[in-house]
C-alpha cells in the first residue's frame, strides 16, 4: 500500500468515528435530557462563569422527596445515582456551555469527598458550579428525573427535575428544591 492510500482509510476511519461519536450523543436519552434542560437555561442568561461537572449523586434527595413523582422513575434515579456508578461525559453539552472536560470529571468522581461543598474544589474560584447527577428513567423512557446542584462559594441549592416526553422534546414538568444554604 502506498501513503495515499493508507492516509485515506486513516481519514475515512476518523470521519467514521466523528460521526458515530456524534450521532451516539443525540440518541441517547440522557443526554437529550440534559441538552433539553440546559438549553433553555443558556436561553435565559446563563452566567457567563457558570461550569458543569457530571456527578453521580442524588442531591441528597430521600423517598420524602419523591412522593408526588412516578415511583418506579424516582426509584430508577436513586439507583442511577450510587456510589458504584460512572459520571456521564457530557457530549450533548460540549460547545454548547462550559464543561468540566471529561478527563478532569473522572479525576473529581474518584475522590467524592473532593466533591463536598465547602471543600474549594470545585467550583474552581471565581466560578459558579452546577453538577448534574445521572438521569433515572421510567420502564418506556417516556419520564425521566435528574438533580442539579447550584455552587457558589459556601451558598448553594439543589433542585430534582421531573420531565416528560412529548412528541420527541423533554418537557421540564415540574421543579422541586431538596436544600437551600447559604454561607461565606
Amino acid at each position: 500500500m502506498n501513503k495515499s492510500a493508507i492516509y485515506l482509510v486513516i481519514l475515512v476511519i476518523v470521519i467514521s468515528v466523528v460521526i458515530f461519536w456524534s450521532w451516539s450523543a443525540h440518541t441517547n436519552p440522557e443526554q437529550d435530557v440534559y441538552f433539553a434542560y440546559f438549553s433553555q437555561l443558556k436561553d435565559k442568561n446563563m452566567p457567563d462563569n457558570s461550569i458543569i461537572l457530571s456527578r453521580p449523586s442524588s442531591c441528597g434527595a430521600t423517598k420524602a422527596h419523591g412522593i408526588d413523582l412516578p415511583s418506579d422513575t424516582f426509584t430508577n434515579f436513586l439507583n442511577a445515582n450510587t456510589d458504584e456508578i460512572e459520571p456521564i461525559r457530557l457530549l450533548s453539552l460540549e460547545g454548547l456551555i462550559p464543561i468540566v472536560g471529561w478527563g478532569d470529571t473522572k479525576k473529581l468522581n474518584k475522590s467524592r469527598s473532593a466533591l463536598t461543598r465547602g471543600t474549594a474544589v470545585f467550583p474552581p474560584d471565581g466560578r459558579i458550579g452546577f453538577m448534574i447527577s445521572r438521569v433515572g428513567f421510567n420502564k418506556n423512557k417516556s419520564q425521566a428525573i435528574m438533580c442539579v446542584e447550584y455552587s457558589e462559594g459556601l451558598s448553594g441549592w439543589a433542585l430534582l427535575l421531573y420531565f416528560e416526553l412529548e412528541e420527541s422534546n423533554w418537557d421540564l414538568k415540574r421543579s422541586s428544591t431538596i436544600w437551600i444554604t447559604s454561607g461565606k
